[in-house]
């Protein structure tokens, strides 16, 4: 018997339920960041969700480069 084997295979661990929670507030969170300023469409319009996303490729640029996190498949290489 494996893992695709059975429904639950961390059997509703707790590591597992912290680790959705801890995702769906952080969406909640940015949701609610998003209708304060007025919706999607506003937020696109403002400039304001380009914005975010570019901070948030900047800083995991910096942790791939730096070396904090590795992207799996791909080459790792120390200069």
């Amino acid at each position: 018997m494996g893992v695709c084997d059975v429904v639950d295979p961390w059997a509703g661990s707790y590591m597992m339920e912290t680790l959705t929670a801890d995702i769906a507030a952080r969406v909640r969170s940015l949701i609610d960041e998003i209708d304060a300023r007025g919706g999607v469409v506003a937020a696109v319009g403002s400039g304001w969700l380009r914005e975010r996303i570019h901070e948030a490729a900047l800083t995991l640029q910096a942790e791939i480069d730096s070396g904090q996190r590795t992207v799996v498949g791909g080459q790792r290489v120390r200069s």
